[in-house]
């Protein structure tokens, strides 16, 4: 069988004239090409080459030859630029998985610029209040709102995050405004299911000058509103329909337009930042790399501050 190096083999005999120029380009020995293109011209049962002392010219079946070599040679560079080029361009597909809230408000506008640069990549986004198990049911990676306690999973931080203790000031003025979070117990406060159980505990560490923390306290809470939707509860607060706490890329806006207040502004719960989940593998796709890297610079600097 013919392969590519014959055909280069022919080519260089065609151009350069001679048997030992043709070696001398391909860096091999004259002895060597003058057995191969006998074994060629053997198998093909023609004579490519007329021979003299001081040239070797092409016969019309060999000027076929060299035609048709000289067309294969370009379609396999061709292929070669294009299987490069595809490898080095991301395709595929990512899957992911996100808390609803956060998912649906910063997460979605993210994948649309990503989706936009990547046009080649499709993503597939799907929202859940619960961490599935990301290898049984197939994703590449989760945007989480809490670090998992399980070591199967690797784990980065995207962006800085805490939850506030916030309400609507319509409801400090009917009901006063709590000093310390022992005070909260005290209010209506509106639960959150997490994790499909329902919230009773609040967990809150007092912030320090410097940006640090201090010991975890933790408040029992009663009310008469809860629901696992966050967006129904932080509707609620902004009603006045009792004290919520609440994420805070989800509130810098209407704290900024005062439609809620920070209740203990030297208080949150900390353990709440925006985090990226993904299952251990010897080898990540490029373009999951290229997802991760643009989810880090967008939420470098996150719109809700820190």
């Amino acid at each position: 069988m013919i392969d590519r190096n014959d055909l280069n083999l022919v080519l260089s005999v065609r151009n350069h004239g001679r048997i030992a120029a043709a070696a001398e380009h391909l860096g091999v020995t004259a002895a060597a090409v003058t057995k191969r293109l006998a074994a060629i011209e053997k198998r093909l049962g023609v004579k490519l080459f007329h021979r003299t002392t001081r040239r070797m010219s092409p016969s019309d079946e060999g000027e076929l030859c060299v035609a048709l070599a000289a067309e294969l040679l370009e379609r396999f560079e061709d292929l070669e630029a294009q299987v490069t080029a595809r490898s080095q361009r991301p395709t595929g597909q990512i899957r992911l998985v996100a808390n609803a809230g956060f998912g649906r408000v910063h997460l979605a506008p993210q994948i649309a610029a990503f989706h936009a640069a990547y046009p080649e990549i499709s993503v597939e986004l799907h929202l859940s209040n619960l961490l599935p198990d990301l290898l049984a049911e197939g994703f590449d990676a989760a945007i989480w709102l809490w670090e998992p306690t399980s070591t199967q999973w690797v784990v980065s931080k995207l962006a800085p995050n805490h939850r506030l203790v916030v309400a609507a000031p319509s409801y400090l003025k009917r009901h006063g405004h709590p000093q310390t979070p022992d005070d909260l117990s005290h209010h209506e406060c509106i639960a959150m299911a997490q994790r499909d159980v329902f919230d009773r505990m609040w967990r809150l560490q007092r912030l320090d000058r410097r940006g640090g923390r201090d010991r975890v306290i933790e408040v029992k809470i009663s009310g008469s509103l809860r629901s696992n939707s966050g967006e129904i509860v932080r509707d609620w607060a902004v009603s006045g329909s009792g004290i919520a706490l609440r994420p805070l890329w989800d509130v810098t806006d209407l704290l900024r337009s005062g439609k809620l207040v920070n209740v203990l502004p030297n208080y949150a719960q900390l353990e709440s930042d925006v985090q990226w989940i993904a299952p251990f593998r010897s080898h990540l796709p490029r373009r999951v790399t290229l997802l991760r890297q643009w989810l880090q610079d967008a939420f470098a600097t996150p719109s809700w501050g820190d």
